[in-house]
């Protein structure tokens, strides 16, 4: 007869190993000098063509979110697909789903924020986000400064992607 402790131990263990194994893993391996990604099988996903791939920094249980660089220029990787190409100066994905970038344009730094899919959310560039609040399911108000100067303030909807 199992105890209370085996049973309980038994379901956290059956539940992890679903959750584990149900995430599709991606596994950086270098030719040569160059960093490329495939599946856990040994199939190419993406062939080398990176300085250097490393998993998320900021969520240790994220595999699927993979920093990449090329020459000196940072990029994104999601779930296996190429989200930002390496032309980035910083790259910061947040727990909120969207994705903050900086660049250098004519000697000028600019920020973009992005969605998922590495499409801009904005219009224009910004000087940056003053502040960021996740409000009720998956609503965050985000507060932006403008290049001129000028503030913005609105509401991304992180289930569909959009601003509301």
């Amino acid at each position: 007869m199992k105890t209370t402790f085996q049973k309980i131990c038994f379901a956290f263990l059956f539940s992890f190993s679903i959750f584990v194994f149900s995430q599709d893993v991606y596994v950086p391996y270098r030719d040569g000098k160059l960093w490329g990604l495939s599946d856990y099988e040994g199939n190419i996903i993406i062939n080398p063509k990176y300085d250097t791939l490393k998993f998320n920094e900021q969520d240790d249980y994220d595999f699927s979110l993979i920093h990449t660089s090329k020459n000196l220029k940072k990029g994104l990787i999601i779930s296996g697909k190429e989200v930002l190409e390496p032309k980035y100066d910083g790259i910061y994905p947040t727990y909120k789903k969207y994705i903050v970038a900086k660049y250098t344009e004519n000697g000028k730094q600019l920020t973009e924020i992005l969605d998922e899919k590495g499409k801009p959310i904005l219009e224009k560039p910004i000087e940056g986000i003053l502040y960021s609040e996740a409000l009720i399911e998956g609503l965050i108000l985000i507060h932006t400064i403008n290049l001129d100067y000028t503030e913005d303030l609105f509401i991304w909807n992180n289930r569909e992607q959009k601003i509301v």
